[in-house]
């Protein structure tokens, strides 16, 4: 982290809310009913807006950029997505093209450091400014940062009895500076600069190592996504909406926040790494229906029981369902219709005993539902015919996406 040069200028973003109503949400502490869910928020074109610069020709295709087809509104909305990239407040590193930058599960519950004897006077105070950010990062998401004094004497990058070192160095304008999950071992520092112990930084020293954990997570600054009024090369996965508050944005980019976690900075880290606050899907198993208390997690899916489409909880956070065309040589997968929640930290897809399909982050916070509460003993199905519906007790549809027929 660089203390900035010259002013910044604030930045600008075009946001629209959608307002659910979520009566039968469930246990859900930082939810009210009625809070709105973000679902365009940090793009420089929202899906309406998108909507009005595409036409529709006789044969029901859609046409978008001029001369590009879409078969569906599933379609266009993923067009959309690609033309127009969110600007997360989490933004996941990218490993490689199919996976995130991120610790393994035999190792995020133990990541363990040592702290160099050079800060002298000052190592005291990283010890705890330390101590305090991992444990911010860890009070919900499934991570653990682990002190090993015993290493102290030897805390050098070539130290291999410790995932990483925190070491200090001399700078007059660089605060600290650290690696991603998968770097090395000799890579994996984390550098604390003389700067940092000076007043009048804007950062408390344990804000500070709360950013910096953060990218050791795998987080990247908010201000990397296009648009941003800083800028850096590259880019990745946005995990949540765009928050002026997150730990990983600067004050001089526009940031408001250097002291705590962001509501959404949790949320991002449950959806990479498990949430110790919020119960898991149960998947209900076998085919094209799921009673009251059953769901998906992020990856997981349900096929209908003639195998011609399934409903999928996509690790991105967005429920989608999908048609599968079996062909000579291979299948075709055809979304027909999704939940629109894609990089708002969906964590789990729940359908509730009170009759309710809830989307929930790893907080517990609602941010999708089908607003179907009130009717105990509901069921949701996933149809031969390619109709995802809820039935009461009784039979009747309360809800469906409209995609029967298929």
């Amino acid at each position: 982290m660089t203390l900035p040069t010259k002013k910044s200028r604030s930045l600008a973003r075009a946001a629209l809310a959608m307002s659910i109503v979520c009566g039968g949400c469930g246990a859900a502490p930082e939810e009210a009913a009625g809070e709105p869910a973000t679902t365009t928020a940090g793009r420089t074109v929202t899906f309406e807006e998108f909507l009005g610069t595409v036409h529709q020709e006789a044969d029901g295709r859609y046409i978008y950029d001029g001369d590009m087809p879409a078969y569906s509104m599933g379609e266009l909305r993923q067009a959309w997505e690609r033309m127009y990239p969110p600007n997360g407040a989490l933004t996941a590193f990218p490993y490689n093209a199919y996976t995130d930058d991120v610790w393994p599960a035999s190792t995020k519950l133990n990541i363990t450091y040592c702290i160099s004897n050079g800060f002298g006077t000052n190592k005291q105070a990283v010890i705890s400014a330390m101590s305090a950010a991992g444990s911010a990062w860890a009070a919900k998401a499934l991570v653990n940062f682990v002190y090993v004094p015993s290493q102290d004497a030897n805390c050098t990058s070539a130290n291999t009895n410790v995932e990483f070192d925190v070491n200090f160095a001399t700078s007059t304008d660089t605060l600290a500076s650290s690696f991603q999950p998968l770097t090395p071992r000799p890579q994996r520092t984390l550098y604390i600069y003389s700067v940092a112990f000076n007043p009048g930084t804007g950062w408390p020293l344990s804000g500070l190592l709360m950013h910096e954990l953060g990218h050791v997570l795998g987080f990247s600054h908010e201000f990397r996504q296009p648009g941003a009024s800083c800028t850096e090369g590259g880019g990745g996965r946005p995990i949540t909406p765009y928050d002026s508050g997150s730990i990983m944005m600067y004050p001089w980019c526009g940031g408001s926040n250097t002291s705590t976690l962001s509501q959404s900075d949790m949320e991002g880290a449950t959806q990479q790494y498990g949430s110790r606050v919020w119960t898991n899907a149960v998947s209900p198993g076998g085919c094209g229906a799921f009673p009251g208390g059953k769901g998906l997690d992020r990856g997981q899916t349900l096929s209908s029981c003639n195998q011609r489409f399934y409903l999928q909880h996509l690790p991105n956070g967005n429920l989608h369902l999908v048609k599968v065309d079996y062909t000579p040589t291979g299948s075709i997968h055809t979304e027909y219709w999704s939940s629109g929640t894609a990089n708002q930290a969906g964590y789990g897809m729940y359908m509730q005993t009170d009759g309710n399909l809830v989307i929930y982050t790893g907080l517990g916070r609602a941010i999708w539902n089908t607003n179907t509460w009130g009717n105990p003993g509901s069921y949701l199905a996933v149809q031969n015919d390619g109709n995802l519906v809820i039935y009461s007790p009784s039979g009747q549809p309360l809800w469906n996406t409209g995609t029967g027929g298929q």
